[in-house]
């Protein structure tokens, strides 16, 4: 039986259905028979070329392979489609090769298995593509001639069975047993490795000897090579080794070159440590290390320490973009088999119709893949947008929107609440990738005003070893996203005793009001929902179930061409300060608006490869939006840090009974100008702010009594008499809001 399946678009007849109307019944004695093994009944005769029919799934006939009597074959149309294949023996194909369409038949009769036929290498390699991504479970081995062995993929890449003769032998030089040895424990093969003469790499293991021709071949344990040759940043070289361990799993491991050649035990040791499985024989390790030792490589790799662009390709964790000699450290060792790149056409399908006309969430997305973006600008500074607004007003659906560019919200989403050392280790790994820090409030007011610097100057402070040897400042280059209920000015101004405020402060982090303005809270417009609560929840929802395909997406088309995209952010940059930077604006807006450029433009980017599902210019005027808000902010008065205070005293004052006449425990009480407050109401008026960072500011302007050193003195308790702690002000030293 012959069947072609391949694509083609249906016809009542094709060419090749009147071809084969034309042709006449075989001769049953045609010298072609004899080469292939199909009955007279399903072929036909033209002169002297025996018509072997190729049909689709619909049965239609789409391609003819004609056999001359000497063995010659051509295909009729000459280009087939790509996926055509025909089928020798019955039921589904267990194997599937290009080997020409008489080897084909050998094959077929020598091992009595059914056999798919693809005419040239492209479709059979096409086929096996589409068998692996289909998921049919037992797709066809694909037989492989012995000069294709470089074709071989990675064994650790699951679906995609492959088999090819031993070295130096062909498939027809092999006995029937032989051949059924290579085929049913297949040889594994890595690109750019060429094994010593004494080992094979089987399925079943690493053998010393071939056990498809030797009986007295030995296993040495289970499948390993020594991939590729790596060097470090600091010059360093190391084996990268890939294995196969004991759960079934393919790893790498990296080995420094050294210990290959003086610590030979400790690598051994690191293997089985790692999950290598290595037989139980007293010659074992010196075989294995023979192996790895003897392997010639040639292919070698650059490891990098971190993520961003790197020599017009970009290193992420996970894969690289770009050239394909580049790799970062986590993926040179750890699992050999990363898992399927998330699909972006989900996160926009389901995130598009909420994102639609809502300028903080544009925001939030172009802030997000301008953190990549901007690697391609290396004159550009690090900076922040920071999301300003009240608790439950959306800010943390904002960053989680974000976030869901580049991977799972939960685990993206980092906080505030890190030493100046810690901001720095976390900004350097995520060069050119997208940070996000929640929660302004919880970072300490000393380390605020540095940690915006340190953030926005990309370059961490100067330090030295425990031996007082220099080490290299942490740098980086990115756009982060950050929320919290209070601006950065009015952190600062939280310590008595904050510097005076830069004008670089403002443009490193860009304080926007994450209220859209609109009386909906971030959102300009619901989209068909009752309400913000019900938006925010649909898009916490989405960004949980579908993230990180943008990111990937993004990161892919860009550089294909990042000369080009580099050139593109600047013209679209340019675009943006001609059309929205109000005339006659200061030095500090200018740069601001800069810096709202790129997002812009890296929005427009995204839209010309089809990564933000919206219409082009749209994009620009979201941000506008953003920018006249931040834009709103500058050359306003410095933020009182007591106004918060203040507000909340004004409240409480009328409920404090007086302490001569009090007759039940308060939360305070009143003397003349002075204020007897409780620890819990202090508390209560301290909100987020720092109680210790107000107490200083009040003890500085006289307001607050201290106590030997002590901002609580303690007094004895107007009603019961025991001695008590209490916050004692002076309200007549500062001015509260009028009621």
């Amino acid at each position: 039986m012959i069947e072609a399946i391949f694509e083609t678009e249906p016809e009542n007849e094709t060419p090749m259905e009147r071809l084969w109307q034309s042709a006449e019944p075989v001769d049953p004695g045609h010298p072609a028979l004899r080469r292939f093994p199909i009955s007279p009944k399903d072929c036909r005769q033209m002169g002297s070329a025996l018509l072997i029919p190729l049909r689709d799934r619909s049965g239609m006939i789409s391609a003819i392979a004609c056999a001359e009597p000497n063995g010659a074959v051509m295909l009729l149309p000459p280009r087939p489609p790509l996926t055509v294949r025909a089928v020798f023996g019955d039921g589904d194909p267990q194997y599937l090769t290009y080997l020409n369409l008489e080897e084909a038949c050998r094959f077929h009769r020598m091992t009595g298995r059914t056999l798919a036929w693809c005419p040239d290498r492209d479709s059979a390699f096409e086929v096996c593509r589409q068998e692996k991504d289909a998921s049919i479970g037992s797709s066809a081995v694909l037989i492989i001639p012995a000069n294709d062995r470089h074709l071989l993929a990675e064994p650790f890449v699951e679906g995609y069975q492959q088999a090819v003769p031993p070295r130096g032998l062909d498939w027809f030089e092999m006995s029937r047993n032989q051949v059924e040895v290579c085929l049913s424990d297949p040889e594994l093969v890595v690109p750019e490795v060429a094994l010593s003469p004494r080992f094979t790499v089987r399925q079943s293991g690493l053998w010393c000897g071939d056990p498809a021709f030797e009986a007295s071949a030995q296993r040495v344990g289970g499948p390993i090579f020594a991939a590729a040759l790596c060097r470090d940043d600091a010059g360093q070289w190391f084996h990268r080794l890939l294995f196969r361990t004991f759960d079934r799993d393919w790893r790498h491991l990296l080995v420094p070159a050294a210990a290959m050649r003086l610590k030979p035990r400790q690598v051994i040791a690191d293997l089985i440590s790692a999950g290598y499985e290595l037989d139980f024989h007293p010659e074992t390790e010196d075989l294995l290390l023979a192996h790895l030792r003897g392997s010639n490589v040639s292919r070698k790799l650059n490891i990098i320490e971190r993520t961003g662009w790197q020599e017009g390709s970009y290193v992420a964790q996970d894969r690289t973009f770009g050239r394909s000699d580049l790799i970062h450290r986590a993926l040179a060792q750890g699992p050999a088999l990363q898992p399927p790149p998330p699909d972006a056409t989900q996160w926009q399908a389901h995130l598009k119709p909420l994102m639609e006309g809502n300028s903080r969430l544009v925001l939030a997305a172009c802030a997000s893949l301008a953190a990549a973006a901007i690697g391609l600008i290396p004159e550009m500074g690090s900076f922040g947008i920071h999301l300003v607004g009240q608790s439950s007003s959306g800010k943390s659906t904002l960053l989680r929107f974000a976030a869901s560019i580049w991977g799972d919200p939960a685990a993206e989403v980092k906080a505030w609440d890190a030493t100046a050392a810690g901001l720095e280790g976390l900004a350097a790994a995520h060069n050119h990738r997208l940070l996000v820090l929640d929660e302004l409030a919880q970072l300490d007011p000393r380390q605020a005003a540095e940690a915006a610097y340190r953030l926005g100057n990309g370059r961490g402070r100067s330090r030295g070893d425990s031996r007082g040897k220099f080490v290299q400042p942490l740098s980086w280059q990115t756009v982060f996203l950050s929320s919290g209920e209070i601006t950065l000015a009015q952190k600062v101004a939280e310590w008595s005793s904050a510097p005076q405020r830069q004008e670089g402060e403002a443009v490193r982090i860009m304080d926007v009001d994450a209220d859209a303005g609109q009386g909906l809270g971030i959102y300009d417009t619901l989209n068909g929902y009752e309400n913000g609560a019900a938006l925010s929840e649909a898009v916490t929802s989405a960004c949980g179930d579908f993230h990180g395909g943008p990111a990937l997406a993004f990161l892919s088309a860009i550089a294909r061409g990042p000369e080009g995209s580099a050139s593109f952010l600047r013209g679209q940059r340019a675009a943006f300060l001609s059309r929205f930077l109000p005339a006659g604006t200061s030095g500090v807006v200018r740069r601001g608006y800069g810096n709202f450029g790129l997002l812009a433009a890296t929005g427009e980017l995204a839209i010309r490869h089809g990564v933000l599902p919206m219409a082009a210019n749209k994009v620009q005027e979201a941000i506008a939006l953003c920018a006249e808000s931040w834009s709103r902010t500058q050359d306003v008065p410095q933020p009182d840090p007591l106004a918060g205070f203040k507000s909340r005293l004004n409240a409480l004052l009328p409920t404090l009974p007086d302490w001569e006449t009090a007759t039940n425990d308060a939360q305070g009480y009143r003397r003349g100008s002075k204020v007897y407050l409780t620890a819990a109401a202090w508390a209560d008026l301290c909100g987020e702010t720092s109680s210790l960072s107000l107490a200083r500011i009040l003890t500085q302007q006289g307001a607050l009594e201290r106590q030997q050193g002590r901002f609580q003195s303690v007094h004895r308790h107007p009603v019961h008499g025991s001695p008590s702690r209490y916050y004692v002000l002076d309200i007549a030293l500062f001015v509260l809001p009028a009621v």
